[in-house]
């Protein structure tokens, strides 16, 4: 995973991105998948890819440079943590739970939180690997 990090964000092209890797385990691991809202506890590590740019004109590029990106790192599966969306769309936010989170978690949603058919609003873009 280290050196698709690194070859994409030194290619000709890149955008100005930052990238974050979140070793997971230890305590948080111990903690059943299906307890909280955050169900993918048996990952090794979460990768957290941000593209910031104030010329929207790039966003387009930004968008498809990240999802290709997103994309190439090896993974057992995909997994997604809701709070490092973007605005993927509605079945993307439901595959960021497990199954056995999801409805917990909808049911926790109050009518003051903006939501996607009942799931809290995701906000920027990660993924755990």
């Amino acid at each position: 995973m280290i050196d698709v990090i690194e070859r994409r964000l030194t290619e000709p092209g890149a955008p100005e991105a930052i990238v974050q890797l979140r070793v997971l385990g230890g305590a948080m691991a111990r903690v059943r998948g299906d307890a909280t809202a955050f169900g993918w506890r048996d990952r090794p590590a979460l990768l957290w890819l941000i593209t910031p740019d104030k010329d929207l004109a790039r966003a387009a590029a930004n968008e498809a440079w990240t999802a290709a990106f997103r994309a190439e790192p090896p993974t057992d599966g995909t997994a997604t943590y809701v709070n490092f969306m973007g605005d993927e769309g509605t079945d993307a936010v439901r595959d960021a739970y497990p199954a056995s989170s999801l409805h917990a978690c909808a049911s926790a949603s109050d009518a003051t939180t903006p939501t996607i058919d009942g799931l809290v609003r995701p906000g920027l873009t990660g993924a755990v690997v």
